[in-house]
């Protein structure tokens, strides 16, 4: 039985080159998604090329030919690892794009990974829309909030410094910089302010 987010990772990886793998992550608070999802790309960045698709920021009708579309392109210029893909923001218009999928999840036959992250909320919704769809998942479907998401200091510090580093800055900086809106909005940034915050938290729990 999978506990932890690192057992998670290994069976991923296990299932390195499966037909049609896919895998449902529930979760209760972005911030639980958001701490999941750093665990697992830092787990699985040594054997993955790791992209991830928000597909509720894409215009409608998206899916299913340009989800399609831009999986496969990903995976034509991903040559040095195997390719693993988030899929993000199904949540944002569950019932036609989830209808969609169902009826063309027949398009996905890909050779890698495809990991679906969703509001636990909304499984009972997604299982009534796209029942056939669910049925691919099976039994690898997992609620993020049950398994072990602790990241621990060295890890906090490590991922500040590879941030800081690439950006030549500071993270005090960049935070205040973020708040005010100075900075590019992408899943980088994102991560970044998240991180400083658990930073932060960490550093005020220690002097209390």
């Amino acid at each position: 039985m999978i506990e932890n987010l690192e057992e998670l990772a290994q069976d991923i990886t296990w299932n390195k080159g499966s037909s049609q793998y896919f895998l449902l992550l529930l979760f209760d608070t972005i911030k639980i998604r958001d701490k999941a999802i750093m665990i697992l790309e830092r787990e699985l960045s040594d054997q993955f090329s790791i992209h991830r698709i928000n597909i509720g920021k894409k215009e409608p009708y998206f899916i299913p030919q340009g989800l399609y579309q831009e999986i496969d392109d990903i995976d034509k210029s991903s040559k040095e690892k195997s390719l693993c893909v988030f899929i993000l923001g199904l949540e944002q218009n569950l019932s036609q794009d989830s209808a969609l999928l169902n009826t063309n999840r027949e398009l996905f036959r890909f050779k890698f990974p495809i990991i679906f992250w969703l509001p636990s909320n909304l499984e009972p919704k997604l299982m009534d829309k796209a029942p056939d769809l669910f049925s691919f998942f099976g039994s690898n479907r997992y609620r993020v909030d049950d398994l072990d998401t602790e990241l621990v200091r060295e890890d906090i510090l490590k991922a500040l410094k590879d941030f800081e580093d690439k950006y030549k800055m500071d993270s005090k900086t960049f935070y205040n910089k973020w708040l005010g809106g100075e900075m590019d909005e992408n899943f980088e940034t994102h991560d970044w302010a998240l991180i400083y915050q658990l930073s932060q938290m960490i550093d005020k729990d220690e002097n209390k």
